[in-house]
C-alpha cells in the first residue's frame, strides 16, 4: 500500500531523526516534512509504533495517510528543481 507521512515537529533533532527513519523505510521525500512510498500493512504499523515512540510527549504532529489506487493514479505533480533540496 502507498502511504504518505507528514509531520510538523518543533525540535530540530527530532525532525531530523524522523526524516532519517522515513528514509530507512525507503520512503521518498517529496517536501521537507512529507514522504511517500510503498509499505506493507505490517511495515506501516511498525513505522507508526516507532514514530509514536519517537514523538513521545514532544510537541508536534505526525500523520500516516494511506493512499489508495485511484488517489495515487489521480495525483498530479509539477516540478521545477532548484538544487540539492529535491533529492
Amino acid at each position: 500500500m502507498m502511504v504518505m507521512v507528514l509531520y510538523d515537529i518543533v525540535a530540530d533533532p527530532l525532525r531530523v531523526a524522523i526524516a532519517s527513519l522515513c528514509k530507512d523505510y525507503a520512503l521518498k521525500r517529496i517536501q521537507y516534512s512529507v514522504f511517500v512510498g510503498r509499505l506493507s500493512n505490517n511495515r506501516r504499523d511498525e513505522l507508526a509504533l516507532v514514530l509514536a515512540e519517537m514523538l513521545g510527549s514532544s510537541p508536534g504532529r505526525i500523520h500516516i495517510i494511506p493512499l489508495h489506487g485511484q488517489t495515487v493514479s489521480d495525483m498530479q505533480v509539477f516540478h521545477n528543481p532548484w538544487g540539492k533540496h529535491d533529492e
